[in-house]
This record gives C-alpha cells, sequence and structure tokens, in this order.
C-alpha cells in the first residue's frame, strides 16, 4: 500500500514546491488601464441664460466629484475657447457668460477641434458638449466628422438657451452694386 502511494505523494510534493517557487517570484499581469481624458465644454455665450450656467455649473461640478483617477478640464467657450477665471472655480464651479464681443458669437466647431487633443498622453480622449445648440459660425458637423475619424467621442447634454424666435436666417444673398 506504501508504495503504491509514492508516486502519488511524490507528485503532490513536486507540485507544491514548484507552486511556491511560483509564489516567490511574485508573477504579475499588467492590464492597460483605461483612464479617461475628459475635456469639458461648456457654452457661456450670449445665447445662455442664468440658468443654463447654473445648471452647466451643477453637472461640471458632479462630474468632478465622480472624476475619481480620470482627468478632467473644463473650457468655457462662445466665439472662442477661454480659461477659467478664478471666481468660476472657487467652491466649486460657478460658470460665467463670455464677455464682451466674444459672447455674441457660439462656434462650435472652433471649440470642438482646437480642445481634441487637450487630454494628456495616456488618457482615453472623450469630449463633453455643454451648449443650447444656436450655432451661427464654424460647422459643428464638420467637427464631429473630423472627431469621428479619429475616434474620440463627443458627449452632449443639451441646454435650452433662450427662447428662440419662429424665423431663422438661412442665407442672404444682396447684389453688388444698387442703382
Amino acid at each position: 500500500p506504501r508504495s503504491t502511494l509514492f508516486p502519488y505523494t511524490t507528485l503532490f510534493r513536486s507540485l507544491g514546491f514548484a507552486a511556491i517557487l511560483l509564489a516567490l517570484a511574485e508573477p504579475g499581469i499588467k492590464l492597460p488601464e483605461t483612464k479617461t481624458g475628459a475635456v469639458i465644454l461648456v457654452d457661456t455665450s450670449a445665447s445662455i441664460t442664468r440658468d443654463d450656467l447654473a445648471r452647466a455649473s451643477a453637472i461640471v461640478t458632479e462630474i468632478a466629484r465622480h472624476q475619481g483617477r480620470n482627468w478632467m478640464d473644463v473650457i468655457p467657450f462662445a466665439s472662442q475657447t477661454r480659461r477659467l477665471s478664478n471666481v468660476e472655480t472657487s467652491r466649486g464651479f460657478h460658470l460665467r457668460r463670455t464677455a464682451g464681443e466674444a459672447a455674441g458669437a457660439t462656434n462650435l466647431e472652433f471649440a470642438l477641434l482646437n480642445t481634441m487633443a487637450a487630454a494628456p498622453t495616456g488618457y482615453l480622449p472623450r469630449l463633453v458638449l455643454l451648449t443650447d445648440g444656436n450655432e451661427n459660425e464654424g460647422s459643428s458637423a464638420r467637427a464631429i466628422a473630423e472627431l469621428q475619424n479619429l475616434h474620440v467621442p463627443v458627449d452632449t447634454i443639451p441646454l435650452p438657451g433662450r427662447p428662440r424666435s419662429g424665423v431663422r436666417l438661412e442665407a442672404l444673398s444682396m447684389p453688388r452694386e444698387a442703382y
């Protein structure tokens, strides 16, 4: 009986010894990290109301609260992008309307294309767009097509904006000379 168990005990001792050696070698598997680099674009043009700015500030604050190990940057825009002021970032986010002539236009194309590479290396880029969609400069369709080619996702959170009238001017043409 003892001689019939010998091959099994030797096998189990050998397997146990191999397991101990494997554990001492401290093997590890490096899994790719999927940290996201989110650029949050907030429309602060004249078409955005105070209530919209308050809602956008609350949304950005909530995103920041759940950021974890991911990276994020908040970029307000109207006709151009701008940096957040100290007033807008003290004790949470309190976004303000863009001042001056820049507030009179909304250029989604400029905002999307000029911030798509803002995420640091090693992070998966993602754009989050908070806007009323009232674009009056550039072409958001062209920007979205470019971002799709680069595999950069764009999440859009709609803001109501100011009430729109039923009239929208699509094109205007005039003769070169008038008599």
